[in-house]
């Protein structure tokens, strides 16, 4: 708030600084006021008209709205962003704010449509663009100094990011941290100026041979990735951080990995993609730039997920016991329209039945969402049960209030569905073709769960009907997760690190072999 008191000071001198108004959007996006974030979004649109920095704007007032919930009356805002987009590629302009590169204008591509080789195409091309601009406007004379090719060697292994404390990114990858083999790696984490709390100490500093919290610079920290003489390099973060995609643009290391944070960047300069045999279908090598490493099992796995005390009840949702509670929990950029839909004919065809709806957005923008989508197929608001997200440990406890989860498309759950399967809730998911509709797939197969499982919206709208009105399938599927936790790869980080690390003594024997 202060930022934001100090910051409408200096507008109302310089009312056009595009720098100043960039800032202020994210002082009112972090502070949750989405509407002012609008606003702001929509004065930065009209001064970059024309400009470079116009791909940046338009991303930006798409993103607000997406992620607040706001998905009422977008047409003209996607039209906008993606007109930009192919301007930018058609001109070869790499999409920036005045000098700043962004990459994280891509994110929204893959909340829009379920369409990888079309959305790889335009990921690959700003990704070269961005790499160009990067170099061409780097200052950094360093050289890769992780020149002695001896395959036996400890590995010198760097992990980048920006979400290492209680995010999802950090939940998952700190198991990661716990099991490595430390006589075998020297691990070095890079946080991007990132905040720190009781998971940055407990599981990461206090766990790996190196820890560095550096500016948000660059150069400053590809210089210092260069002279620990990192052997591979790991991208947790992939294009939600500017900062991290230009460390990575700088290739600080000879080995340059993405793994987790989102769908690959597209980049040239990194040279392996970790995924797994269910989240990327068998011919997405054809679009990718990424060399795809193919983990055993699942892409991502923890040993579990801390759970605290309940703080909700059904009868506080004003959901009577004998009913069935569907329960969607998203942030408010999964929220596509087309998959509410999809959500509320289950509603429809199964009686006595509700629909809890929880997440971080704008309520008023979801209720809103989910109201007009409800008018439209006759479905009494009455129905609909909209509250906030809670503290963690805390909300998956909470999930327990749901007989079955319905699952967002195209951008499915990664971390919500680790949740959902350990509470031993049954879950819904559609599968499509890009990385970020396969997450669910990759978990619940893994999880040797079939049931639920959907590769279209009639077999969407047929597992919620059947899982809501069938209580022995409930409980078959309720005593399948019960002996996942057992046997399931994805619960057990052990054997996983285990895989991670012999990718990496076969990415090091390449390299040492070429």
């Amino acid at each position: 708030p202060l930022a934001i008191d100090i910051i409408n000071s200096c507008l109302a001198v310089e009312p056009e600084q595009i720098c100043l108004l960039a800032v202020l959007y994210h002082c009112y996006f972090d502070n949750g006021d989405f509407p002012a974030a609008m606003q702001v979004a929509s004065q930065l649109k009209t001064i970059c008209r024309g400009l470079p920095s116009q791909v940046v704007a338009d991303y930006v007032a798409l993103y607000v709205k997406l992620f607040s919930g706001n998905w009422v009356d977008i047409k003209a805002d996607v039209e906008e962003y993606t007109e930009s987009l192919q301007k930018s590629i058609a001109n070869r302009e790499c999409p920036r704010l005045l000098d700043k590169p962004y990459l994280t204008i891509l994110s929204p591509l893959v909340y829009l449509e379920d369409n990888p080789r079309k959305n790889r195409y335009i990921s690959n091309c700003v990704g070269q663009l961005f790499q160009e601009y990067v170099r061409n406007n780097s200052n950094c004379n360093y050289q890769q100094k992780s020149t002695i090719k001896d395959t036996n060697k400890v590995l010198k292994i760097g992990y980048i990011a920006h979400t290492l404390y209680n995010h999802s990114i950090g939940l998952i990858s700190r198991w990661l941290m716990k099991y490595h083999d430390y006589n075998e790696f020297h691990v070095s984490l890079y946080l991007v100026s990132q905040k720190e709390d009781f998971i940055t100490e407990n599981c990461f500093k206090n766990q790996v041979n190196a820890c560095y919290n550096l500016p948000i610079d660059p150069q400053v920290i590809a210089e210092k990735i260069s002279q620990d003489n990192i052997d591979i390099l790991v991208d947790l973060d992939s294009i939600t951080n500017n900062t991290t995609c230009q460390v990575m643009a700088l290739k600080p290391a000879p080995i340059q990995v993405t793994w987790l944070g989102f769908d690959a960047s597209g980049i040239p300069a990194i040279d392996y993609y970790l995924a797994d045999n269910y989240v990327l279908p068998a011919d997405a090598q054809e679009y990718y730039r990424e060399k795809i490493w193919r983990l055993p099992n699942s892409y991502i796995c923890v040993d579990g997920v801390e759970v605290a005390y309940p703080s909700l009840r059904r009868d506080d949702l004003g959901i009577p016991e004998d009913a069935i509670n569907y329960l969607t929990v998203q942030t408010g950029i999964k929220r596509n329209p087309e998959t509410i839909r999809l959500q509320l004919q289950v509603l429809k065809a199964v009686p006595n039945s509700y629909l809890s709806i929880q997440g971080l957005s704008d309520a008023k923008s979801v209720e809103k969402l989910f109201f007009k989508v409800a008018e439209e197929e006759g479905i009494n608001y009455e129905r609909l049960k909209i509250f906030p997200l809670y503290p963690t440990g805390i909300y998956r406890a909470n999930l327990r209030i749901a007989d079955v989860v319905l699952d967002t498309y195209p951008f499915t759950g990664g971390m919500t569905t680790l949740d959902v399967l350990w509470m031993g809730i049954p879950l819904v998911t559609k599968v499509g073709q890009q990385w970020s509709s396969r997450n669910s797939y990759t978990l619940m197969v893994n999880a040797g769960i079939s049931e639920g499982i959907a590769w279209s919206d009639e077999e969407y709208i047929d597992w919620g009907i059947k899982l809501g009105k069938d209580e022995q399938l409930r409980r078959k599927v309720i005593a399948k997760l019960d002996e996942s936790r057992k046997n399931s790869p994805i619960w057990n980080a052990r054997q996983f690190t285990k895989n991670v690390e012999s990718t990496y003594r076969q990415m090091w024997q390449i390299y040492c072999e070429s």
